[in-house]
């Protein structure tokens, strides 16, 4: 497993502070540096988190 996880999405990254979880820093997107992305340390809970919010989007879209 990694030990670290990149997020680019700025509404999971307000999900996961809402939740408890702090960015460990953040940095320009290489792929576009017009924008920031959100480094965490990956744990199982903040895995779990990102599954629960992608669950939740997707209860939303249906």
């Amino acid at each position: 497993m990694e030990h670290t996880r990149v997020i680019k999405r700025i509404r999971l990254a307000n999900y996961l502070s809402e939740h408890g979880i702090d960015f460990e820093y953040s940095r320009i997107d290489y792929d576009n540096p017009k924008y920031k992305v959100f480094v965490y340390k990956r744990t199982q809970e903040l895995d779990e988190l990102i599954e629960e919010y992608y669950s939740e989007l997707k209860k939303i879209k249906e």
